[in-house]
């Protein structure tokens, strides 16, 4: 004889039932169709994995194999499916979701734009639990800036370049920031330079890193004071910082100089032929020497170097040039000479005496 087994369920009972649901609806919406399927303990963290954003998630679970789904903003709207796996064992845990991916692969460096997530947990094509999750992305704070500039020459040209930013910088956000291009924006000329780095900062982590100057031109032609905006971009935010710098121009000394002439007494004239000069490089710098021009009681002629001469900072180097310059009368004249530093320039005044020999 069949008999069939019929188990009664008081209301209490099912109270109970109903307040164990409640206490898991914190996390989301939760449906059971699966009498005694559950996914419970849900924690979650994002770290980087393969060089890519990842939400790394531990939960606890009755059941096998649970599909654990990751929505969020994307092509197809708010709730764009961006990644998903299957659970199979305990083994299985931590699951991990990438944000980004092309053809099945997560993309390397992606940053978290800001939004609203959500993560699911299915069994057998049925939402066991969904969490939502408010990201705010990676947030930098940028502690401080330190710029190396050099004074350099590039062919015949002459001036500053920016070769590196350094920076200090706390990601204060819940995403990693991936950071491979800074900008300065110097406001003085107007320009915007660009920088490139491979940076990783994980969430809560401080890191100082290096930018090097992506160009071979020299942007800065004079020196001065700079005023500059660095500007960090993630693709999903930027984020500032206002900063100075100086450039230094070349210091020459002069510390002696020697003339020649030959005397024409039938005309009383005289035409100075040679200047040896000696110059010591006294400033941070180096000087990067393109003409001398020498002037003698109006009359004035110019020594081009066909490469730039060159005096490192703490250097003395004697330079001998060839001119041509005709002065009428003996007497005691004023004279100068001007140095062509590309930059700037350099004039040291005196006298000279012009008499038979």
């Amino acid at each position: 004889m069949r008999r069939d087994l019929i188990i009664a369920i008081s209301v209490s009972s099912i109270a109970i039932l109903m307040g164990a649901l409640t206490t898991l609806g914190f996390l989301g919406y939760i449906y059971v169709p699966w009498v005694g399927a559950r996914v419970k303990n849900v924690e979650y963290e994002i770290a980087i994995y393969g060089g890519a954003p990842t939400l790394v998630v531990r939960f606890s679970t009755n059941v096998y194999p649970v599909d654990v789904i990751l929505l969020g903003p994307g092509p197809k709207g708010p709730r764009t499916e961006l990644d998903r796996v299957t659970v199979y064992s305990s083994q299985d845990i931590p699951a991990r979701l990438f944000f980004s991916k092309i053809a099945g692969h997560p993309i390397p460096g992606y940053n978290v734009p800001a939004g609203t997530y959500y993560l699911m947990f299915m069994y057998k094509g049925d939402v066991l639990l969904e969490q939502k999750i408010d990201l705010q992305g990676p947030v930098l704070t940028i502690k401080s800036a330190e710029l190396f500039i050099n004074f350099t020459i590039y062919w015949t040209q002459v001036g500053w370049r920016i070769e590196t930013i350094t920076l200090t910088a706390t990601n204060v956000g819940d995403c990693p920031a991936f950071i491979n291009w800074i900008k300065l924006y110097v406001y003085e000329l107007d320009k915007t330079l660009n920088f490139k780095t491979e940076t990783a900062i994980e969430v809560g982590e401080t890191s100082t890193f290096t930018a090097r100057y992506w160009g071979f031109d020299i942007p800065i032609q004079s020196p001065g004071i700079y005023h500059a905006k660095i500007i960090v971009s993630l693709g999903t935010a930027n984020f500032t910082y206002e900063t100075s710098f100086t450039t230094t121009a070349p210091q020459l000394e002069l510390v002696e100089a020697y003339y020649y002439y030959y005397y024409y007494p039938d005309y009383d004239k005289y035409v100075i032929t040679q200047l040896d000069i000696t110059i010591k490089n006294t400033g941070p710098v180096p000087a990067y020497i393109f003409s001398i021009t020498v002037v003698v009681n109006g009359a004035s002629d110019t020594c081009a170097f066909s490469l730039p001469q060159t005096v490192r900072p703490g250097q003395t180097i004697t330079l001998t040039i060839y001119i041509s310059l005709i002065v009428y009368g003996t007497g005691v004249y004023d004279a100068n000479i001007i140095i062509d530093l590309g930059v700037t320039t350099v004039s040291f005044s005196g006298q000279i005496e012009l008499t038979p020999p």
